[in-house]
């Protein structure tokens, strides 16, 4: 007869694995939107056992190495646990430089690791008090590179992380993070356990009225829905910047907690134009962001067609606004110029194959859908032909 008749819940050093893999999710993601710099916008799993594939770099594997016990008392014991985080670079044999090339990426993606967990910030993992955590990091160390038969150069390092946390006898429920937050979540896919942006998130109104604010790590965000806990709302609800405003009378108070469901389009912003011209000026959230694409609800223009300045945003190609258009802008992406062959087909360079393609500029016009993402070759599906040698301009992130 079993003498436990209550779930037993994670253990803490369960749970402190998931909680290194969400803070090396968020905070990569905030280093690729600063730098706009593929080789450190890794994909980040969980406990992962299939191979890396060549067309995956970069890529973090969380791991969880094992545990040794001291201090045990009738309550508790400490577990000094140890944690593996997996990095994998790859770069193109180019001449002699490839296997360099992999090995200074992968170089880059540890010493950001290392940077992240030796922050002052996170010497608790975000976890409140009483729940005492102890982080260090123990020792980094390189793998022999890889030589595939394709010609890339693959590479491997591993940062080990040394954590001190209690185990508790007694069943009761996991220690919550205090001032830091997330809404990353765990996504199963064919590779195994992959940390995803979620869509949902708790923002506390800060004054009474009618707007509030999206706090700084959503900027960019798109707001779908806004829930003020009585009722959702997808209409009477504007979005200037990172300011959503309510149009439909409905009212705040301070410290009301309302839901929002954001469009996970973390490259994208809509401005509302304030008069009439041709210039723009973003809102201060975006200072130091380089806009690269520009939508005026008609057509998306590329960086030779407007300038820069500052937050100040302006055409150079002819194009007017009206006070009150909305206009969608594009950051933190790369743009890649590409030569079609004649009919619907382009390739997609090698080292941009395991980006999402976002947009196809052919010129004449953007498309943000109608095209296939394979590995090498884009179909056009929406009847879209062009010309032999024509240049194309792909956005991807």
């Amino acid at each position: 007869m079993a003498l436990i008749n209550t779930i037993i819940p994670l253990s803490n050093f369960e749970i402190v694995r998931t909680r290194i893999g969400e803070i090396l999710f968020t905070e990569f993601a905030r280093q690729f939107a600063l730098t706009a710099n593929p080789d450190i916008n890794p994909s980040v799993y969980e406990e992962r056992f299939i191979p890396v594939d060549n067309a995956e770099f970069p890529v973090i594997n969380v791991s969880w190495s094992g545990a040794g016990y001291s201090n045990k008392d009738q309550t508790q014991v400490d577990g000094d646990n140890t944690y593996n985080i997996d990095c994998y670079a790859g770069a193109e044999a180019d001449g002699d430089s490839g296997d360099k090339i992999a090995t200074l990426k992968l170089h880059r993606l540890l010493a950001i690791a290392r940077a992240i967990f030796e922050a002052p910030v996170y010497n608790t993992l975000g976890y409140a008090k009483p729940f005492s955590c102890n982080v260090r990091v123990a020792s980094i160390s390189i793998a022999d590179p890889v030589r595939n038969n394709d010609a890339t150069h693959q590479i491997q390092g591993r940062l080990e992380l040394s954590i001190r946390v209690p185990e508790t006898n007694l069943l009761i429920p996991p220690p919550q993070i205090g001032t830091h937050t997330t809404q990353v979540k765990l996504e199963l896919t064919d590779k195994g356990y992959r940390y995803t942006w979620g869509t949902l998130t708790n923002i506390s109104i800060g004054t009474a009225g009618n707007a509030f604010t999206l706090p700084l790590e959503y900027t960019g965000m798109q707001v779908v829905v806004v829930s003020d806990g009585n009722q959702s709302y997808t209409t009477g609800v504007t979005q200037s910047g990172d300011v959503i405003t309510m149009t439909n009378g409905v009212t705040f108070t301070p410290g009301q907690v309302v839901v929002v469901n954001l469009r996970l389009e973390d490259f994208t912003a809509q401005i509302t134009i304030a008069a009439d011209g041709d210039s723009f000026t973003l809102p201060a959230a975006y200072e130091g962001k380089t806009i690269q694409l520009v939508n005026d609800g008609n057509q998306t223009y590329v960086t030779d067609s407007f300038t820069q300045s500052g937050l100040t945003v302006t055409m150079t190609n002819g194009v007017q606004f009206t006070t009150g258009q909305q206009v969608i802008i594009w950051y933190g992406l790369q743009l890649v110029t590409v030569s079609a062959t004649a009919g619907n087909q382009f390739i997609l360079p090698a080292q941009y194959r395991n980006f999402d393609q976002v947009l196809v500029f052919d010129g004449n016009q953007s498309y943000s859908e109608g095209y296939d993402l394979p590995e090498v070759i884009t179909t056009m599906n929406n009847g879209v032909t062009f010309t032999n040698g024509q240049q194309l301009i792909i956005a991807v992130r």
